[in-house]
């Protein structure tokens, strides 16, 4: 009989995460998972469902810090250059991370994808209400609703942040010299 493993979860999470970040989803075997965690395998759906509830987690916990940090940026000062840099590193950065999020997913299953457009719905929503503050105080006018200009500028950002060799500052040139919203 195999001892009990301390923090089970949390390791189980935390070797995931590596074999998934090193190797893609296909680099989580269950077996070798719960053996690098000293746990017999059938111990693992003790805590996830499946692998797709795995990699879930772990993606929705990045997702969620990810969230956090740009929810602070916008609601810090008025500043469009760093919001949006702000913006641009976090969606980049993860993207590099998880290359198959919202670039149609290796993993095909339903939950996986509903959660990511609910994901996606919630650094809309963050972007919104930073547009239509800055709306409300003149400061900015997209001539759009603040959902649509929230769902164009993450789209952007998410695009710009896939290509290794664009610089923010690439996309900060092209939006101030196209768009006069991004200008002053």
């Amino acid at each position: 009989m195999q001892p009990k493993v301390e923090n089970a979860r949390k390791n189980l999470m935390s070797h995931g995460k590596k074999a998934l970040l090193k190797s893609g989803y296909g680099g989580i075997v269950i077996a070798e998972l719960t053996a690098e965690c000293g746990m017999a395998a059938g111990t693992f759906y003790n805590y996830f469902k499946s692998k797709d509830d795995l990699v879930s987690q772990i993606i929705s916990d990045d997702w969620a810090a990810m969230l956090k940090k740009v929810k602070k940026q916008m609601a810090g000062p008025e500043d469009r250059y760093e919001n949006l840099r702000c913006l641009y590193d976090c969606l980049a950065g993860f993207q590099k991370k998880y290359r198959f999020f919202a670039t149609g997913s290796v993993v095909k299953n339903a939950a996986i994808i509903r959660s990511e457009r609910n994901e996606l719905q919630l650094l809309y929503d963050i972007m919104a209400d930073k547009i239509r503050r800055e709306t409300e105080l003149s400061m900015l006018n997209f001539g759009t609703t603040p959902e649509n200009a929230a769902y164009m500028i993450v789209q952007i950002c998410m695009v710009a942040g896939r290509n290794p060799d664009m610089e923010f500052d690439d996309l900060w040139s092209f939006l101030h010299v196209s768009s006069p919203v991004f200008r002053g």
